[in-house]
């Protein structure tokens, strides 16, 4: 807490000494001080100082007389009130003043008892009696004021945490310069913060009372400042009728108190703590903490002190305890293996004040590896199936992933199971896949004899885009058709040996047969006709010229065309065929290269659109950016072709896609642009004459 004496000293003690001028032996940059107005009511003055180049400040108060004080720099420091010194202005309050009187304050900055400063000096004023707001009286826990109004005559009123006004006002001058008026920002916090009262009132504000106007239990802090400010408002003559007023008020030092709240930790996880508190409300009115992370914690306290923190949390504290609640617990998100101090500010119903905090230590999460292997497909890249498998490998709760410490070893590639059966039975080992991996050291043993094939390796490109996503994905190509492969990951984590085994086996190579009917009935020239995005409008539609061209025979096609722009010719989607029904698949999104724009890459993708939920413009179509799959389904009823979109489930609810088109995505930024002057939707196909 910030404890300031106030006070008037008697003139006659700053006489008694004899002056003497400071000697210093070496040269030193002399200490400055700087006196600034505060807040000035009728019966108290608010002042600032500051200083540079100083260890202590030292003033003196007095009302302000015709003789005026011969003071020296020592004997300000001898006699007068002496502070640490600061850079920043510190606020000092003279209290139980006279109306409209004229006051002087003499300040001087000083440093190892040596070398002192001039004395400045600031002559302030008392304002006249208050027409509304008077202060009444005050005590650790609470404060009294009084409203001087008219008969029916309306206000608003209310008091701040004196932080928060301050802060308020320096953001407020700073962001308005010469255009600041202190009325105005004043009656902006009336409005935000202000109670509706009626008439001349006692008003009393104190710890504990809950006051529902406020939506709050008041948490007043002993020994903390509050502003209380108040204006008339009248709503029949605009708003606002005279100047506001505000007055600074002190709580009264609180004591040490022997009464405290019980914290302790309740639940303890990787990702979550919860602290409970249980306190006797009886005795306690209400505690306020805060939860931070210890290193923050460290350098906070080496920076100002251990005393700063309690004063952190009783000023600035969100975490406010449950006043008259016994058992009160909190939930927390934290990063695993990190260490956490819980603070806890609280006051007694004596308006005394306890302190305690405890250390939380996160613990880590146990690390799993999720692996998987399946054959893919992408004819236009002259990927099959019966030729390429896709590895995906995902590493959760994997802590500080460090490439030469705890190097993560992949599988150089896929690798046939007959092999992997062969050197395992070598090495006298039996069991299934997944007892296997279970033999982590074991399994590395083997895999640095290169498992007949493939040796372990790291693999650099696998390793970056692990330690950036916490995944990887790779597709192996050129593997031999109808052949079961093993691939393997193996991780060195936590002092362990980690290992992942999958299995999975490439298709049949296709036999060469003659291409069917249904097949050869998509190739050729077809017209997309429908509604675009532009007008929405059956009077304006628009048209697309595709051309359906052999791919794969009698698995996939090139369809060229379907685009407002060159895209569609220069970068063709791939069309599925379904041998089973003769149907057509489309799926998205289809990465097919890559376009220079002012000088920066972008891939080129053929993407499903839907409608974008979150858009002023009900109308606009997105891409939905982590869904996969098949996009429409085709079937051809001469001479149409219809296209369907198939329904799919994106979060939580069952869609389906209204457009497809080509875009441009931005692999840096993971954004998507578009590239075509419009989306064509309730689109019709048909055979081109």
């Amino acid at each position: 807490m910030k404890k300031f004496l106030y006070g008037i000293l008697s003139i006659f003690m700053l006489f008694v000494a004899s002056c003497k001028e400071p000697q210093p032996d070496v040269e030193a940059p002399k200490p400055e001080i700087t006196i600034t107005e505060g807040v000035i009511t009728e019966n108290q003055i608010e002042f600032y100082l500051s200083a540079t180049d100083a260890d202590e400040v030292a003033y003196h108060f007095q009302e302000t007389t015709d003789e005026v004080p011969m003071l020296t720099p020592e004997l300000l420091f001898k006699n007068g009130e002496v502070f640490t010194a600061s850079t920043e202005p510190v606020s000092f309050v003279m209290e139980n003043l006279k109306p409209e009187t004229e006051y002087t304050v003499y300040a001087a900055a000083g440093k190892e008892g040596e070398y002192f400063s001039e004395i400045k000096e600031l002559t302030l004023t008392t304002s006249e009696m208050p027409k509304l707001l008077q202060f009444v009286s005050k005590s650790k826990t609470g404060f009294t004021y009084k409203i001087n109004a008219q008969d029916g005559q309306q206000y608003l009123h209310g008091y701040l945490e004196g932080w928060f006004f301050e802060y308020m006002l320096a953001m407020s001058q700073s962001e308005e310069g010469d255009e600041f008026d202190l009325n105005i920002f004043v009656w902006n916090l009336l409005a935000d913060n202000g109670i509706l009262g009626e008439s001349s009132q006692i008003v009393d504000w104190y710890t504990g009372k809950e006051y529902p106007t406020r939506g709050d239990v008041a948490y007043l802090v002993p020994g903390m400042k509050y502003y209380v400010l108040a204006a008339i408002w009248d709503e029949d003559r605009g708003g606002w009728t005279e100047d506001p007023e505000v007055i600074s008020i002190q709580l009264e030092e609180p004591g040490k108190s022997d009464k405290s709240v019980n914290c302790m930790i309740d639940a303890l996880e990787p990702y979550k703590v919860s602290v409970r508190m249980e306190m006797d409300a009886d005795q306690v009115s209400f505690y306020m903490y805060d939860f931070f992370e210890k290193s923050q914690y460290k350098s906070y306290v080496a920076e100002n002190g251990k005393e700063a923190i309690m004063d952190y949390v009783a000023e600035y504290s969100l975490g406010k305890g449950q006043a008259k609640i016994n058992t009160y617990t909190d939930t927390w998100t934290v990063d695993p293996g990190t260490s956490y101090m819980f603070c806890l500010y609280g006051v007694d119903i004596n308006g005394d004040e306890f302190y305690s905090e405890l250390e939380v230590n996160v613990p880590l999460p146990d690390a799993s590896i999720y692996l998987s292997m399946n054959p893919y497909e992408r004819d236009l890249e002259n990927l099959n199936t019966y030729n390429t498998l896709k590895v995906s490998c995902a590493f959760a709760d994997f802590i500080g992933l460090d490439y030469e410490s705890s190097v993560f070893h992949l599988a150089g590639g896929p690798v046939e199971k007959s092999l992997f059966d062969e050197v395992v039975t070598t090495a006298g080992l039996s069991g299934t896949i997944e007892e296997l991996q279970e033999n982590g050291e074991m399994m590395y043993a083997l895999g640095l004899t290169g498992m007949g094939l493939n040796p372990i390796v790291v693999d650099d490109e696998l390793f970056a885009q692990l330690t950036d996503e916490g995944s990887f994905e790779k597709i192996y190509t050129g593997l031999k058709p109808d052949t079961e492969y093993i691939y393997m990951v193996i991780a060195f984590y936590d002092d362990n040996i980690m290992c992942r085994i999958v299995s999975a086996a490439t298709d049949p190579a296709p036999v060469d047969v003659e291409e069917s009917e249904a097949y050869k009935a998509y190739l050729g020239n077809w017209t997309v006709t429908g509604q675009n995005t532009l007008t929405w409008s059956n009077s304006d539609l628009k048209t697309f010229n595709i051309r359906f061209e052999r791919l794969t025979s009698n698995r996939s096609y090139k369809v060229y065309g379907w685009s407002t722009s060159g895209l569609g010719q220069e970068f063709p989607f791939e069309a599925s065929f379904i041998p089973e029904t003769g149907k057509i698949a489309i799926h998205t999104p289809q990465v097919l290269g890559e376009v220079q724009i002012e000088g920066k890459t972008y891939e080129v993708r053929f993407v499903g659109k839907n409608y974008n939920l979150y858009s002023d413009n009900p109308d606009q179509l997105i891409v939905l950016p982590d869904h996969e799959g098949v996009a429409y389904t085709g079937k051809i009823n001469e001479p149409y072709l219809t296209l369907l979109s198939e329904m799919f489930q994106y979060a939580n609810d069952w869609k389906e896609y209204k457009s497809m088109s080509y875009v441009f995505y931005d692999k840096e930024t993971e954004e998507y642009f578009a590239s075509e002057e419009y989306d064509l939707v309730y689109f019709q196909t048909q055979r081109a004459e």
